[in-house]
């Protein structure tokens, strides 16, 4: 938070730019078992524009997917038939957003061979050339306006088959559509997929830079960055890198040389590396935030709420900084390796500067830390207290999480350099302190003697640090055993 460019002061700004495709379709969930289908979604660019009125200008910049997205936010006639040629009444007929499923061996006519049809119409909002993707479990045909896209009749080994083409679409032209598929195998997985993605060639590509104008004419730049709902993040694979998909790397980096007060909100579930991070004045790490997604970050951005998030995992500068690098074959068989030297511990014993530590997060206020008292000698038994001081310094009421490590000087085995074994959320009024206080039992200083088969705790000197983060450790003391 640079510069203190956040909370925004709705009141001072005059033009604000909120750029990138997760403003306008926020991820709420990972995909998977883990998705839920909410009444309704909010996003970011709606919300800002209900709170800044007249002030919001938006330009998308690039996409967020690996693989095209799924031809969703139509209004399509499903008709399904018990049959796989698409004759006689069909036992079904509703309306559907999209033409896609994915039913493991039930399918909504109770026929094993069943078929379905989509008809609707297709409008695009920008003029060019698009890629269009089909994954079906048998047979398929699609129909854009007068032109025959797929047209498949082939038995297939598989579960689906993919296809692929191209096509060009002209923006504000409804364009008839029209998907009939059929499973035709029996024993399989029923999964059908329409996909549909923008395709420009490089040079017919102009939104980066219509997001950079936008940028540069503005207050402050807001670039919302992220993956595709549902895919870009999901059980059952692993991501290939640790990348923003896309080009929004160099959209952040772009937007970010043409306006000094750029906020990144970054969409997703897990880390991605941040080669602009250095560039950027403000990072707010949104994951999933919900279906009230956008109108809480709105209320973030603005200072309604006071963030007070820490990270629960490092995220690192780059994939081989990470403790599995070198274990990883990229397939189901993976060999631990890292041991305990899992996470933080990973970065610390290996002295890896992280992108940003484990416990990381910032306030819109401040802490100190003072007054950390501990006992010279551990206890024989029972519990050894630890207690500090925190005082909000600030001028705004806030939270925060106070993480107490400790580290064995003297182990007579490989051990951490400090290990996470206590922490505490505190909430202060500006001006309040507290006292905060830890009970840390004999656990917290042993390690587990594979050769005796039982936790011990050895002589010597163990060091209790505290701080905002793994790598923010503001006091620190010695206790004895």
């Amino acid at each position: 938070n640079d510069g203190a460019v956040l909370p925004l002061d709705a009141r001072k700004l005059k033009h604000v730019a909120v750029i990138g495709p997760n403003a306008t379709e926020t991820s709420y969930s990972g995909g998977g078992s883990s998705t839920v289908t909410p009444p309704y979604t909010t996003h970011l660019l709606e919300a800002l524009r209900r709170e800044l009125k007249g002030k919001v200008v938006y330009a998308e910049g690039c996409d967020n997917y690996g693989e095209m997205p799924v031809l969703k936010g139509l209004k399509l006639k499903a008709e399904y038939f018990p049959n796989p040629k698409w004759t006689g009444r069909p036992k079904i007929v509703r309306t559907e957003p999209h033409a896609s499923f994915w039913w493991d061996g039930r399918t909504p006519v109770g026929t094993e061979l069943f078929s379905v049809r989509w008809t609707g119409v297709l409008r695009v909002a920008r003029s060019g050339r698009y890629r269009v993707q089909m994954r079906h479990p048998g047979r398929c045909r699609l129909v854009v306006g007068s032109q025959t896209i797929f047209d498949d009749d082939r038995p297939i080994p598989q579960a689906f088959v993919s296809l692929d083409d191209e096509l060009q679409l002209e923006a504000g032209r409804d364009y008839a559509l029209r998907l009939e598929c059929a499973r035709t195998v029996p024993g399989y997985n029923s999964h059908v997929k329409l996909m549909l993605g923008y395709a420009p060639l490089p040079a017919d590509d102009h939104r980066i830079e219509e997001a950079v104008a936008a940028a540069r004419a503005a207050d402050v730049a807001i670039v919302a960055a992220g993956g595709m709902p549902f895919v870009y993040e999901a059980e059952g694979w692993d991501r290939e890198h640790l990348e923003l998909p896309g080009r929004q790397n160099e959209l952040v980096a772009a937007v970010a040389a043409a306006n000094p007060k750029t906020i990144v909100v970054v969409n997703c579930g897990a880390p991605v590396t941040m080669p602009w991070a250095d560039q950027v004045a403000g990072i707010v790490m949104a994951w999933y935030p919900g279906m009230e997604g956008g109108n809480a970050l709105a209320d973030i951005l603005l200072g309604k709420v006071n963030p007070s998030g820490k990270l629960p995992m490092t995220f690192p500068k780059r994939l081989a900084d990470t403790p599995g690098f070198h274990d990883y074959s990229g397939n189901r068989d993976v060999r631990y390796g890292e041991g305990i030297f899992v996470g933080y511990r990973h970065y610390d014993y290996r002295q890896i500067e992280p992108l940003f530590p484990f416990g990381h997060g910032l306030s819109y206020t401040t802490f100190e830390y003072r007054e950390l008292k501990a006992p010279e000698c551990l206890r024989a038994e029972g519990t050894t207290t630890v207690t500090l001081k925190v005082k909000n310094t600030g001028t705004r009421a806030g939270s925060e999480v106070v993480q107490l490590y400790v580290g064995d000087r003297q182990a007579s085995v490989v051990r951490p350099v400090r290990e996470l074994k206590g922490f505490a959320k505190v909430t202060l009024r500006p001006g309040e302190e507290r006292t905060v206080t830890f009970a840390l039992d004999q656990r917290s200083f042993a390690f587990y003697d594979v050769v005796r088969r039982q936790w011990t705790v050895e002589s010597g000197e163990f060091e209790v640090a505290v701080g905002g983060s793994s790598r923010d450790l503001r006091l620190r003391a010695v206790i004895r055993r």
